[in-house]
């Protein structure tokens, strides 16, 4: 209840209270300047009042609880500080938080705080504080690769590399960005051209008769034949069902036979699923490579960090668009496509053209890549949330890329920076490029 209240629940608060009989007071939540701290249902309004305040007040909302501290139950004082704690870490206000959690109750802790309490000593680089905070998670959250990963960083950090290898070992496995960082502190190098199969014909063709399979490419074809996005919707939905229980090499067939008819999105889907036989080159598809390559030449910017952020944002589907309206490829907002288009003087385009869509995307990404030091986290931060965002999450002094990416306030943008710099690391290795490690291509941010 009181979580749903911090959220703003009012409602379904209400209705929990009512259907488990908690102490809840409407009148004292309706009117919270009239609530009594002598009965718990008073209290809870009294809780609900300070955090309400404390997301446009934060200093407001951190002087009223510690005012009225006095009056309120333990476990509640420690929920509010829990609280105000949270919304100070998404603010990268890390000093502040830290003190706060101190004073939190763990065991009213969500696992966002938890996470949030462990991203405020990152960012303030205090390792010995990070690894007793990782250390006191619930094992859920403890055990996920991100925090193995961290975890290990400050164990590493703390001259204790022989206790680091084991967690690093556990977070190398897989393919995803914590997974290659977690390699590259074991000393290995990414090598995706190492891990490939190739089905039979004899698998294609088995998958190319099934009938889920062949339902999808007929709605695939309808969708593509009458410009209708909603039939291709429909071919997903059957292609992922028909991918249900598939082993290595059935997922693998089918993902050629997608690639074959460009159903680009879903060749990457099947290929992605694959357990123990892999095929790098249908995981990180390279499609429009001759469109990609010219512009990225033209602006001299990494092609290979160009299919990463195209990977992320359209899987290469030359009709996406995204519910707040973003086209194409690239994924271009209307305006800013129209704002680039006057730039490099383009008077009539069509944004869902392939070649077009990449000129302009290219050509933001190599403005944002410009106004933000050369540096392709921030570029990519940018590309996502705007520049402005990417800016106020400098801090104050040079940064690591990764502790720049890891805490970003907006999961959306952590998620999509850490994907497309892995993206990018692994078109770097199929393209044959210098040997960037992911740690280095994440590189240092300067300070604000």
């Amino acid at each position: 209840a009181r979580l749903l209240l911090a959220g703003n629940y009012l409602t379904q608060a209400r209705q929990l209270a009512s259907d488990t009989q908690l102490p809840l007071d409407n009148a004292a939540l309706n009117k919270p300047a009239n609530a009594s701290p002598a009965t718990p249902g008073g209290q809870e309004a009294i809780l609900y009042d300070i955090v309400r305040k404390a997301k446009s007040d934060l200093d407001g909302g951190a002087s009223y609880l510690a005012r009225v501290e006095k009056d309120l139950t333990p476990d509640r004082a420690s929920f509010g500080w829990g609280q105000l704690a949270l919304l100070s870490a998404r603010k990268q206000q890390a000093g502040q938080a830290l003190q706060w959690f101190e004073k939190a109750d763990p065991r009213q802790l969500t696992t966002d705080q938890w996470e949030w309490w462990a991203r405020s000593a990152l960012r303030l680089e205090q390792w010995s504080q990070l690894d007793g905070i990782i250390r006191r998670m619930p094992q859920e959250v403890a055990g996920k690769p991100s925090w193995r990963y961290w975890l290990a960083r400050s164990l590493k950090q703390q001259g204790k590399p022989a206790e680091a290898l084991p967690l690093l070992s556990q977070a190398s496995v897989g393919h995803n960005y914590y997974a290659l960082l977690s390699l590259e502190e074991l000393g290995n190098s990414l090598s995706a051209s190492a891990s490939k199969t190739t089905p039979s014909s004899a698998d294609v063709d088995k998958m190319k008769a099934d009938p889920a399979i062949r339902r999808s490419l007929a709605l695939l074809n309808v969708a593509e034949i009458y410009t209708k996005p909603e039939f291709r919707t429909d071919a997903q939905r059957e292609w992922r069902w028909a991918m249900r229980g598939r082993n290595d090499m059935e997922l693998l067939a089918a993902a050629e036979i997608a690639r074959k008819e460009g159903f680009y999105d879903m060749a990457i889907y099947s290929a992605e699923r694959t357990k123990e036989e892999h095929d790098f080159s249908l995981r990180y598809l390279t499609p429009y490579r001759e469109v990609t390559q010219k512009y990225a030449r033209q602006l001299d910017i990494d092609d290979a960090w160009v299919y990463g952020l195209i990977r992320q944002e359209s899987r290469f589907i030359t009709m996406a668009r995204s519910g707040v309206g973003a086209s194409g490829l690239m994924q271009l907002m209307p305006a800013t496509a129209k704002w680039a288009a006057k730039k490099i003087g383009l008077t009539h385009f069509a944004v869902n053209d392939i070649e077009t869509n990449v000129q302009l995307g290219t050509w933001y990404l190599r403005y944002v890549l410009d106004n933000l030091s050369g540096n392709q986290v921030m570029a990519t931060a940018a590309y996502n949330a705007g520049p402005g965002r990417a800016r106020n999450w400098q801090a104050d002094r040079p940064l690591d890329g990764t502790i720049y990416a890891e805490t970003i306030p907006f999961s959306e943008t952590r998620d999509y920076v850490q994907k497309v710099m892995a993206n990018a690391a692994y078109y770097s290795s199929t393209f044959g490029h210098a040997n960037i490690s992911l740690k280095n291509r994440m590189g240092m941010i300067p300070a604000r």
